[in-house]
């Protein structure tokens, strides 16, 4: 493998993490609150930093703990969606004095969210344990691949945010409950 086709798994691995991105810059959008770059930085930051250390752990444990972790990972990734998912749908119902709103994002939520959505990085990780990869390689590139989508999913999905406020919200969490279901079933 080249680095074209790591930066190609790179993209697939980091659609989550955009996703999810986007759903966060929604939010703060939706409540009124400044773009910051500090907390998209942050957000950035721990998804590109989970899927760089997740394909690492896959490779280094290899298959025999594959298949028994794949089931799991993905219930493991489906509960913590859907809850952040349904969480953000309930959110978007409350009257909040925009004066009021947390600036920031709680640090267990980006480390949840981080988790569940670089498993499919310990899989790929576990896979590259099959072949004659260059695991380090492979995974700055995973990693810095997802630190700059994630960073754009943010940015964007504040932009969506301000124009349609919570109904847009609404969607954000719609659309974490579907990545829940996506992963729970493929």
């Amino acid at each position: 493998m080249g680095i074209f086709d790591y930066i190609l798994i790179g993209i697939g691995l980091a659609m989550d993490a955009f996703v999810v991105s986007m759903a966060k810059g929604i939010t703060v959008g939706c409540s009124g609150r400044c773009f910051s770059f500090k907390r998209t930085l942050t957000l950035g930051l721990s998804f590109g930093f989970f899927q760089f250390i997740m394909p690492l752990f896959g490779y280094y444990l290899g298959n025999s703990f594959f298949s028994r972790f794949n089931f799991g990972s993905s219930v493991f990734s489906f509960i913590i969606l859907c809850v952040v998912g349904i969480k953000m749908i309930l959110e978007s119902f409350k009257k909040e004095d925009k004066e009021k709103v947390e600036p920031t994002l709680p640090v267990k939520e980006i480390l949840l969210l981080s988790l569940a959505t670089s498993i499919d990085a310990f899989a790929i990780g576990v896979s590259f344990s099959m072949m004659a990869i260059n695991i380090i390689l492979s995974s700055i590139i995973i990693g810095v691949v997802t630190l700059i989508l994630s960073i754009l999913g943010s940015f964007v999905g504040f932009k969506f945010g301000t124009i349609f406020e919570n109904r847009i919200t609404i969607l954000g969490g719609l659309l974490l409950i579907f990545i829940g279901f996506k992963i729970l079933l493929f």
